[in-house]
């Protein structure tokens, strides 16, 4: 940004109006796509959370003990959380006795949305009739891998509502990135 209003002083005295236009145009833009790029958390009433606090890293810290994760694992887990506010909601939020809590952890603090990998593992949980572990584990996996878990988990139910076949074909098919049409509509190729 420095650098940017620098050229334009310097082309100020030795070009037209409209490169000094560009210029202020150039700087401008440099500031916008500069403060849209910083990590923001809204809230409801307007404000806006850039950093969390010490309650938040001590309810993340209540959370994981109250889960049965050890002391030394729960403050590395917390302390190296972008937001650990979310990673507690969404360890404890997935409602599974099946699974040790260390392995949700895991799963939990790899994921970019880990509030969404916990609502998806809860709706497929809930079309699922089974209760073995691997299928949980491999449920629970899978929406970590997801991009979108919301529409992974929207996929999944809505493919077994119509077609009978094992939850881990429907997984297979939702998470292939591979399997997406070629050949879309408007085509605008000559």
């Amino acid at each position: 940004m420095k650098q940017l209003t620098e050229w334009a002083r310097r082309m100020d005295v030795k070009t037209p109006r409209l490169w000094r236009r560009i210029a202020a145009l150039t700087a401008t833009t440099a500031t916008v796509a500069v403060s849209t790029a910083l990590p923001v958390r809204a809230f409801g009433d307007g404000y806006f959370e850039l950093d969390p606090d010490a309650g938040d890293f001590q309810a993340c810290a209540a959370a994981m003990l109250d889960e049965g994760i050890s002391a030394e694992i729960a403050a590395f887990a917390c302390g190296t959380a972008r937001q650990p506010d979310d990673l507690a909601d969404c360890v404890v939020g997935i409602e599974d006795v099946e699974l040790a809590a260390t392995d949700v952890l895991t799963a939990c603090r790899r994921s970019r949305r880990p509030i969404e990998v916990a609502g998806c593992f809860n709706q497929i949980q809930e079309d699922r009739q089974d209760s073995d572990v691997t299928v949980a584990a491999n449920v629970l996996e899978n929406c970590r891998r997801s991009l979108l878990p919301e529409r992974f988990a929207d996929c999944v139910i809505g493919l077994r509502s119509e077609i009978t076949f094992p939850i881990s074909s429907a997984m297979d098919n939702c998470i292939a990135a591979g399997n997406r049409p070629r050949a879309a509509i408007p085509n605008f190729q000559p």
